[in-house]
């Protein structure tokens, strides 16, 4: 999991604070394709895989991890983030890039 120059950019415009972390997470993957949820703040979950790209903390729950642990959160058309790199369902399915939105 690595968050790019160019999200990490994104993600300030969008929160205000010194500290700045976000946490990652799955839900679906029931037939109708993976969501992934971003939120912005600085709780910290026991647990949680953790790092840090560009000055921003993230976390990502123990269950999304398998998923997540080689995706990339990015920005596509200068605004809208995406992460790269998500597996796909079933056996021998591409990888995927979800757009996530900022509330």
């Amino acid at each position: 999991m690595r968050i790019s120059e160019m999200a990490a950019l994104r993600l300030r415009e969008h929160a205000s604070g010194s500290s700045l972390s976000v946490r990652l997470l799955v839900n679906g993957g029931d037939g109708g394709g993976f969501h992934v949820g971003l939120h912005v703040g600085p709780e910290n979950w026991s647990g949680d895989h953790t790092g840090e790209d560009h000055g921003i903390a993230w976390r990502v729950d123990p269950v999304s991890w398998q998923y997540l642990s080689s995706t990339v959160l990015d920005v596509s058309d200068g605004e809208v983030l995406v992460l790269r790199g998500v597996p796909g369902i079933g056996p021998g399915s591409p990888t995927q890039d979800l757009s996530i939105s900022l509330d």
